[in-house]
């Protein structure tokens, strides 16, 4: 029951450190080649009391290539307040194709819409996803040393005709860096 409360928490609030930034042309310079910026999350990742940027991009070609990978890139504040670039990861967002009947789960604007929460320490990943049998990935990083490394895989299935009771799905998967880290080979 407390997994359910903190997944309902998680996917249906909006917390204030996961406040979208504006995009600014020192966000834009970070980009990688023929990318737009899809979301941008601010909020103190590594505990330093600078606000850090998580900076979600696809690419220019994702109409035509709708598997195309879809990077999350990790700027940290220095002491001057600049950012810089620490880490990108491929394969922590679902590209375009990857949600089902359900759609793009980064382009939805209803309560199933992904989103990046960042609290100190911390970087969790929600994503809704499915058609008859639909359900939340809520994938969560921790700062250790100077990186992001994954420390949770959750879930939360069900089937669209109520047949089959909820599914919770919880698993400490080994601890890869952000930058390796495949759901796939990761959080089965």
């Amino acid at each position: 029951m407390r997994l359910f409360a903190v997944l309902w928490l998680l996917c249906c609030a909006e917390h204030a450190v996961a406040v979208e930034a504006r995009i600014t042309t020192d966000l834009q310079r970070e980009l990688p080649t023929r990318h737009a910026v899809m979301r941008v999350y601010t909020g103190d990742i590594n505990g330093d009391g600078r606000p850090d940027v998580v900076l979600l991009a696809r690419s220019w070609d994702e109409a035509n290539n709708p598997d195309t990978p879809r990077p999350l890139l990790l700027l940290l504040r220095d002491q001057r307040g600049r950012l810089q670039r620490v880490t990108r990861a491929d394969q922590v967002l679902r590209c375009r194709a990857c949600g089902g009947v359900a759609g793009d789960p980064w382009a939805r604007r209803d309560q199933y819409r992904a989103k990046v929460v960042i609290a100190p320490g911390r970087l969790t990943v929600l994503e809704f996803v499915g058609s008859g049998w639909r359900g939340w990935r809520i994938t969560t990083f921790v700062w250790r040393g100077s990186r992001l490394w994954v420390a949770e895989c959750r879930g939360k299935t069900w089937h669209t005709s109520h047949q089959f009771a909820p599914v919770f799905t919880r698993f400490k998967p080994r601890p890869v860096p952000i930058e390796v880290f495949n759901h796939r080979q990761h959080c089965p």
